[in-house]
């Protein structure tokens, strides 16, 4: 039992005592209550998280049905599944576009085939490049007086005998890293952004001891590729 204080000094420190007392004692109450709650949820996300991606995962609908994280924002079109230490990106399927009235490049020399929109117009700017295009709307910002990027699609043809081969010389070139790999009509591709290039990213495609190197002009990412750069790429054929 607690006396009753005599003075004020006695008094506040009666008065702090009980207050320390009680909020004690309220904590305690509390505990007792949360308790077999938090013991009995798992652990926070270490079923979903480890230190490493587990092998099991190797595209983004495995990742998306083991509950791991889908990112989507608006500047990336398409969705990405995150995991430890990797992304999956989702499978990029262009929307349908009427190619009927497209033009066909065929270049024989090189043994390759594309097709292209018939409002888009072949140019001649860098002597490396096979072929080298631009759309329809830089066609109508140069004619307004307004600047973009000279080329949007070019192609070149180098003697590289593989694409491992290939991306050591862009690592010497301009730095970076492996680009990722991709399928293009059943072929084996890589796409890897190359910002010492101006921020054009490279598709490239090896053939017969050959690259065939894919550039998009002012394109940062692959996920931004539009459907009609996707419809362009996809109508790549060897004549071989």
């Amino acid at each position: 039992m607690f006396s009753n204080p005599e003075t004020p000094q006695e008094e506040k420190e009666f008065l702090a005592l009980a207050v320390v007392l009680f909020l004690l004692a309220l904590g305690a109450v509390y505990y007792q209550y949360r308790q077999p709650y938090v013991s009995s949820m798992p652990p926070p996300e270490v079923a979903q998280y480890s230190s490493s991606a587990p092998s099991k995962i190797s595209n983004f609908e495995e990742c998306e049905r083991a509950g791991y994280h889908v990112l989507s924002t608006n500047d990336l079109p398409r969705r990405r599944c995150i995991v430890p230490q990797q992304t999956f990106f989702e499978e990029i399927v262009p929307a349908p576009v009427d190619t009927s009235t497209w033009k066909v490049y065929r270049d024989e020399k090189y043994g390759f085939e594309i097709r292209y929109p018939k409002e888009w117009q072949i140019v001649h700017e860098d002597p490396e490049m096979m072929l080298e295009l631009i759309s329809s709307s830089t066609v109508e910002a140069s004619e307004e007086g307004y600047y973009l990027t000279p080329v949007d699609f070019g192609l070149q043809v180098l003697d590289v005998s593989s694409l491992d081969k290939f991306e050591e010389i862009l690592d010497e070139k301009y730095g970076g890293g492996a680009g990722r790999e991709i399928m293009i009509n059943g072929n084996k591709a890589r796409a890897r952004t190359v910002t010492g290039a101006g921020g054009n990213l490279y598709v490239y495609i090896a053939h017969n001891n050959k690259v065939y190197n894919i550039i998009f002009g002012d394109v940062d990412l692959f996920e931004w590729l539009s459907d009609i750069d996707w419809q362009i790429l996809s109508s790549l054929k060897f004549l071989d």
